[in-house]
């Protein structure tokens, strides 16, 4: 005999709502504390897990144990005749155990961390620098780590990188400067927060799919090309928001919305960029969505949402969670960007709101731009791609709206792409709504395996032609001689400590121990009596002792000179 649930429009959708399991027939209890990151009331949603029901269709054979694996006991137990069961073996043997899941999930993170590291040591080492980024932030972690306020001359004298970006949480970045004084330890630390946020993601992903698949969306994730650009471009102020987001999502589909150390996870993306406050507010949008429909499953059948169902859902434990989430990310974007950068700012306003102005060379109406050039549309692709194609129907896959508008309505053509960090905090967004969407879907076996595996192959596949590609086969930029690289550090050495010291790109985080850095082209009024240069054209040919004469006056002399590595100090 059939239950109402099982007949009904809902639960033949290919895509359902997940819910918490319920054993048929038990009452239900009384709230109780489970946890200390548990709501203490109970939760609205009645019916079981979706993802634990058996496959109305015939398992293929040689896949029949991992499709299993997905179910739960409760559920298993309530929808299979008591007795020994082949099916009920089955599933009990490939079900992984929680050490199992660990061993894998770490293992991953501990394959990616190597990879990452290697990267960023192979930069470090050949000089490459891709901005001035890993400069400016190794600044601030060196005025961090003297309780200093984060002055950062590369970005110009005397400039407060707060007056920059609302950035609060790289305090963090002190201590580990103090206990290892190199732009480096930023590259490292970066590389190690990447890696640990595949943790959770392979944990979600083993416990609602099976060990096979959980592992391919695992290594699909590690290996994706968000993360590697992120590497490539080396560090920035995303590297705390991606675990952050990892943790605070993958928590909250695990628990279905009991977490509070999801919502504290995901609370603290405000205070590691401004625009971050409005990803925290989509979260919390979708919290409360997914409340909405929970409300509506129990007040009929059709599960239509309704104002009814709407109003159950703000009085529900989760559905408060998403507006008081979603209130706090609004509220402090508006309070980053119209108050607190401003006070720090030498002009008085926010630093990028050049970037979102009218720009006919981007499009002559601001609608426009949102839908040229074509290079948007490869984007989406690829993110479409990184989430398996059906992570399309996950609510999640929203949260990526806030970040694509922006970088949509900026008249920059960094943000447009692929390249650079931008994308790397929506991998994990794509990652969490690829699983949401599997562990849902009534499908086979294989389809699921296909959906994974189109994340893992186009994220591999891009990073291929990027990172991993340059890892693998040595191109550029790791082409430099080690006789160049040691010319590099030779010069370093030469120029010492204790300068007030113009570099251009390549060579401004390599002095910031010691010195006091500015960049070619911001160094304003400042007193320099130091130059630094990697082989450019800075000097426009001249020799750096001869190009610091004519710009600051005085006697200079040349302390290094070699591969065209200069270096030259006043007299």
């Amino acid at each position: 005999m059939t239950s109402p649930e099982e007949t009904s429009p809902e639960s033949l959708d290919p895509i359902a709502e997940p819910g918490p399991e319920a054993v048929p027939g038990a009452e239900p209890e009384p709230a109780r504390q489970t946890g200390s990151d548990q709501e203490t009331q109970p939760d609205l949603q009645t019916r079981s897990d979706p993802a634990a029901e058996p496959n109305p269709e015939p398992h293929e054979p040689e896949a029949e144990s991992d499709a299993e694996a997905a179910a739960s006991p409760e559920s298993q137990a309530s929808q299979q005749p008591v007795g020994p069961s082949k099916d009920g073996a089955s599933a009990a043997a490939a079900a992984p155990s929680r050490a199992a899941a660990h061993i894998l999930a770490w293992s991953i993170a501990a394959i990616s961390a190597f990879a990452y590291i290697l990267y960023s040591q192979l930069q470090w080492r050949t000089f490459s620098t891709p901005s001035w980024d890993l400069g400016i932030f190794t600044e601030l972690a060196k005025q961090y780590s003297q309780f200093d306020a984060p002055t950062v001359d590369i970005k110009g004298p005397e400039f407060n990188l707060l007056g920059d970006h609302f950035h609060p949480l790289l305090v963090l970045l002190g201590p580990v400067y103090k206990l290892f004084p190199s732009g480096l330890a930023l590259l490292v630390l970066q590389d190690l927060l990447f890696a640990l946020s595949s943790v959770p993601i392979t944990l979600l992903a083993v416990k609602r799919l099976g060990k096979s698949l959980g592992a391919i969306v695992g290594i699909g994730y590690a290996m994706s090309w968000g993360l590697w650009s992120a590497v490539e471009s080396q560090f920035h102020e995303i590297a705390f928001a991606v675990p952050l987001l990892a943790y605070g999502l993958a928590r909250w589909l695990d628990t279905k919305g009991n977490s509070r150390s999801a919502l504290v996870a995901v609370g603290l993306l405000v205070f590691v960029k401004e625009d971050l406050g409005l990803t925290a507010c989509a979260v919390g949008l979708v919290f409360l969505w997914q409340a909405w429909g929970a409300a509506s499953r129990a007040d009929n059948r059709f599960a239509l949402r309704s104002r009814a169902s709407l109003k159950k859902a703000l009085s529900s434990p989760q559905g408060k969670a998403g507006v008081r989430l979603a209130a706090w990310g609004l509220a402090w974007t508006l309070l980053a960007i119209l108050v607190i950068l401003p006070i720090f700012n030498p002009e008085g306003g926010w630093e990028y709101t050049n970037r979102l102005a009218q720009n006919d060379a981007v499009a002559s109406n601001f609608l426009l731009r949102f839908f040229l050039p074509a290079t948007k549309y490869a984007t989406l692709l690829l993110l479409a791609l990184a989430a398996g194609l059906i992570g399309l129907v996950s609510p999640y896959v929203w949260i990526m709206l806030p970040t694509l508008f922006w970088r949509f309505a900026g008249n920059v053509e960094h943000y447009w792409g692929w390249h650079w960090h931008y994308s790397a905090i929506l991998m994990p967004i794509a990652a969490i709504a690829l699983i949401d969407a599997c562990s849902r879907w009534r499908g086979t076996y294989r389809a699921r395996l296909a959906a994974v595996c189109v994340a893992l192959a186009s994220n591999v596949g891009v990073a291929w032609f990027g990172p991993i590609g340059q890892l693998v086969d040595g191109r550029t930029p790791f082409s430099v001689t080690e006789e160049q690289a040691r010319a590099g550090r030779d010069a370093v050495e030469a120029l010492g400590t204790g300068h007030n010291v113009v570099a251009n790109l390549p060579m401004l985080a390599y002095n910031v121990p010691g010195n006091r850095v500015y960049w070619e082209g911001t160094y304003g009024k400042a007193k320099i009596d130091a130059v630094i240069f990697a082989p450019s054209n800075s000097t426009g040919g001249l020799p750096a002792d001869v190009w610091a004469a004519q710009k600051f006056g005085g006697r200079w002399k040349l302390v290094y000179s070699r591969l065209n590595y200069q270096a030259a100090v006043r007299q």
